[in-house]
């Protein structure tokens, strides 16, 4: 109950800041507003809305209500979107099937091997020692990586390796 308390007491802190940062906006507009209606008597300045923008005022120059500007957006987005699935599709067969070097993982493999059979010869296997050896395996692309795993699990499951994973 004291929580629900404090918590409506934070929420109302936090709606007066709100409204004290609104009007201090206002205020500000005001201010803005007023000096550009007295440099507007000297001299007309020009400002010039970002490119977005610009679109959306050339399109309400031209006399486009609401509707069509949403009509407009939805197609823009869509475009975005298939343009934006095409990039995923093109990329994904790539994310699919890595490429391994040959080389470099049978020399990974080789490491895997020489540091199992160091396991195998020790009275206690620490499970840092293990988890290093997990992670190496891991490296490993899937076919090397599934005889490793294989390999470790019947050592374990023999006594070969005395260590819990």
């Amino acid at each position: 109950m004291k929580f629900l308390s404090v918590l409506a007491l934070v929420q109302t802190v936090l709606v007066l800041l709100l409204l004290i940062k609104i009007d201090s906006f206002e205020d500000r507009v005001d201010e803005l507003t007023a000096s550009a209606g007295q440099q507007s008597d000297t001299k007309p300045i020009a400002i010039l809305p970002p490119q977005d923008e610009a679109v959306a005022v050339q399109a309400v120059q031209a006399g486009l209500d609401g509707q069509q500007l949403r009509r407009i957006l939805r197609e823009e987005l869509r475009q975005i979107a298939s343009s934006d699935e095409l990039l995923v599709q093109t990329a994904a067969p790539d994310l699919k099937t890595p490429v391994y070097d040959e080389v470099e993982m049978q020399y990974q493999q080789d490491l895997v091997l020489d540091e199992l059979e160091f396991l195998k010869g020790q009275d206690e296997v620490l499970a840092g020692e293990l988890d290093e050896l997990i992670g190496k395996i891991a490296g490993l692309d899937p076919e090397r990586r599934t005889e490793m795993f294989r390999m470790l699990t019947q050592a374990m499951n023999r006594g070969e390796i005395k260590g819990q994973l």
